[in-house]
């Protein structure tokens, strides 16, 4: 997931990187301003074992870890420092950083598309943490459910999607086929209508 303000990379990792991710942080680091990186759900685990970050330039972004995924993880010991060159960060933190208050010209300013199945509970919960934080830092958020994504919307915890509606925290459009309809919890939307809400958001968040 990719974010930016002004000329300075911001990355937002929800899983373990790989080379070509670290690749582009080190691309950034040598070409431009610091880059920015913030990890949240899966992607902490990797902060017991950042493979390739040693490589020159890597180490020298502003390396964020959410704090509520770190705490999620070390349930024994909640207050277990992050190890440098990482440094904690909240979810509210890093939205605001990449949709800064202030008048936009668009109808959604945070547009997340959740279009994979949830792993487990924890990935269930992780999910949803990101939207809920944008809609307290009071932006117009959209949520674009799609695929094999409209898995967290039943089951297990589905019902804390809910919230969303029920507190009109952000509008909860679900893809479905032309042919198909919906008559699940949010709003059903063709796939046309899909594609403009992506083309016109601020800024784009995939889940």
């Amino acid at each position: 997931m990719i974010g930016g303000q002004g000329s300075t990379l911001a990355l937002w990792w929800r899983r373990s990187p790989g080379e070509d991710d670290l690749a582009a942080v080190e691309a950034a680091a040598s070409s431009g301003p610091r880059p920015a990186v913030f990890l949240q759900g899966e992607a902490v685990d990797w902060v017991a074992d950042p493979v390739g970050l040693t490589a020159a330039g890597r180490a020298s972004a502003d390396w964020q870890v959410c704090i509520g995924s770190w705490r999620r993880r070390h349930p024994d010991c909640p207050d277990e420092p992050v190890p440098p060159p990482f440094r904690a960060s909240t979810l509210t933190r890093w939205l605001d950083h990449i949709c800064p208050a202030g008048p936009v010209d668009v109808s959604t300013e945070l547009l997340f598309d959740v279009g994979r199945a949830p792993r487990d509970g924890r990935d269930r919960i992780e999910t949803l943490e990101p939207i809920l934080a944008a809609a307290s830092l009071d932006r117009d958020v959209t949520v674009l459910v799609h695929g094999d994504g409209r898995a967290h919307l039943d089951g297990p915890g589905a019902e804390a999607w809910d919230q969303l509606t029920d507190f009109d925290l952000a509008e909860l459009c679900v893809v479905h086929a032309p042919s198909a309809g919906w008559s699940g919890r949010g709003t059903g939307v063709e796939p046309e209508t899909a594609a403009r809400l992506r083309r016109e958001a601020f800024r784009l968040v995939t889940l």
